[in-house]
């Protein structure tokens, strides 16, 4: 089974609704019960695993989507790669300089992995109401 440029589109606009969501209901509850620093670390891991997200879904969807691995895809996919590299130093700058808190960084990069398992769940849910 193979999926059509409009339902990746439409799984990669799900998994950054819900993480934003989660996100910002981490960001709210860190605001109202522990520090500024707190709520920031959590913003700020949020956002990278979104941009991490994006990048490699950006990646994959293209490389996958040809049969033929053209010029076009290859340069895609090395800019997604650089992407990836770029959020990575960007990472490695926030928590080596003490901007973020590394434990409250990773508690918001986990906002994308929960949207992943929830919209996996539902998928699977359509799917068997769907009968398939």
């Amino acid at each position: 089974m193979t999926a059509k440029a409009g339902d990746v589109r439409g799984v990669v606009l799900r998994v950054l609704a819900l993480t934003a969501a989660l996100a910002a209901a981490a960001v709210a509850a860190a605001i109202l019960f522990s520090t500024q620093r707190t709520a920031l670390s959590l913003g700020a891991g949020a956002v990278i695993g979104a941009l991490s997200f994006v990048a490699l879904a950006a990646s994959i969807s293209c490389s996958a989507g040809s049969r033929r691995m053209g010029v076009r895809a290859a340069l895609i996919t090395g800019l997604c790669m650089l992407k990836l590299a770029a959020i990575g130093a960007l990472l490695w700058w926030l928590v080596s300089r003490a901007v973020v808190d590394p434990l409250s960084f990773l508690m918001g990069f986990t906002a994308v992995v929960a949207a992943l398992i929830i919209e996996g769940l539902r998928a699977a849910f359509a799917n068997k109401g769907a009968g398939t």
